[in-house]
C-alpha cells in the first residue's frame, strides 16, 4: 500500500511491544475513531460504494479521489470494515472455508440409544456431549466431538479427512479407557455407551450452516410425531440449505457495500479531523 501522511497528526505515547522490551515512542491509534466520529456526525456528505472484486483499498481512494493518501477513511467510515477486515478476492473464499472449518460433520437422524433406555431426541443425551470420544465402527476409527448443533443433529468431529460414513452407518460414544485399548489394539471392541445414526458426512466447509425459506428466514428440521421421533428431514429441502461456504461467501459480499465520503466533501471531511487530532496533542 502506498505511503500517507495519515499518521502524521496523531498524538504520540510510550508503548511496550513486549515484558522484557523497552518502551518505543508511538503514535496514540486509540484515539482516532473517537475523533472521527465526532467528524461524522457534522457532515452528512456521504454515498455508497461497491468493492470490487480484488480492489485494494488504495485503489479505491485513488479511484475515488485521484490519490492513494485517503484509503484510512474507508475504515473509518464503515465499522464493518474496522471489525471483520477488507473484503477477500472471491477466488480466496473456498481456501478461507477449508482453513476455517476442516474437520468432518456429521448430520444424524437425531435419535440417541443406550443400554438403559428407548430412543430419545438426540439433544436429550447426557452422553453426546463436547469431548466425547466417538467409535466409529464403518470407518475402523476414533474421533473427539468438537461442536454439536442441536438445531440439526449435526456433530463435528476432530476426524481425519480420510474417514467418510455413509448414510445409516452408526456412531458409538465409548470410554476414554476403551479407546485407548482400541488404539493400542483394534481387535479390542469398546463398550458401547450410547448411539446416534449417520444421515450424511460431510467436509466442514461443505455442512449445512443453516436451512433459508423463500423469504429468506431460517428454518429447520423439525421431528416426526412418532416415536422415536427422530429428525424429518422431509421437512427441509436440498435447495434451501446454506453450506458454511456459501455462509462465507454471502457474508463477504455483504462486507463489500460501504459508505464513503463524497469527492467533493472529502478534503473538508480530512481538515476536520485533523484539527481534532491536533487539539489531542
Amino acid at each position: 500500500m502506498a505511503d500517507t501522511k495519515f499518521f502524521k497528526n496523531f498524538p504520540t505515547v510510550p508503548y511496550r511491544f513486549g515484558d522484557n522490551e523497552a518502551p518505543v515512542t508511538m503514535q496514540n491509534l486509540s484515539i482516532y475513531i473517537d475523533a472521527f466520529e465526532q467528524v461524522r456526525e457534522e457532515h452528512v456528505f456521504y454515498q455508497s460504494y461497491y468493492i470490487k472484486n480484488n480492489q485494494r483499498p488504495d485503489q479505491l481512494s485513488y479511484e475515488v479521489y485521484g490519490t492513494t493518501d485517503y484509503y484510512w477513511t474507508l475504515f473509518l467510515n464503515n465499522e464493518h470494515l474496522r471489525i471483520n477486515g477488507w473484503p477477500i478476492p472471491n477466488s480466496d473464499i473456498y481456501a478461507q472455508a477449508q482453513q476455517y472449518y476442516p474437520n468432518k460433520v456429521i448430520s444424524t437422524n437425531g435419535v440417541s440409544t443406550d443400554a438403559t433406555t428407548v430412543p430419545r431426541p438426540l439433544c436429550t443425551s447426557e452422553n453426546f456431549i463436547l469431548g466425547a470420544t466417538i467409535w466409529m465402527p464403518t470407518s475402523n476409527s476414533i474421533a473427539k466431538i468438537l461442536k454439536i448443533n442441536d438445531n440439526l443433529a449435526t456433530i463435528t468431529l476432530d476426524t481425519p479427512a480420510s474417514v467418510l460414513l455413509g448414510t445409516g452407518d452408526q456412531i458409538h460414544v465409548v470410554s476414554v479407557e476403551d479407546a485407548a485399548a482400541y488404539v493400542l489394539d483394534s481387535s479390542v471392541v469398546p463398550t458401547i455407551i450410547d448411539t446416534t445414526t449417520v444421515q450424511q458426512c460431510y467436509e466442514g466447509w461443505d455442512a449445512i450452516h443453516h436451512y433459508e425459506d423463500d423469504k429468506g428466514d431460517w428454518v429447520f428440521p423439525t421431528y416426526t410425531n412418532r416415536s422415536p421421533y427422530a429428525f424429518d428431514w422431509t421437512s427441509v429441502n436440498t435447495y434451501q440449505s446454506i453450506s458454511y461456504f456459501q455462509r462465507l461467501t454471502e457474508q463477504n459480499d455483504e462486507m463489500r457495500t460501504i459508505s464513503i465520503i463524497r469527492p467533493e466533501t472529502v478534503l473538508g471531511v480530512v481538515s476536520e479531523f485533523n484539527a481534532l487530532l491536533k487539539q489531542r496533542l
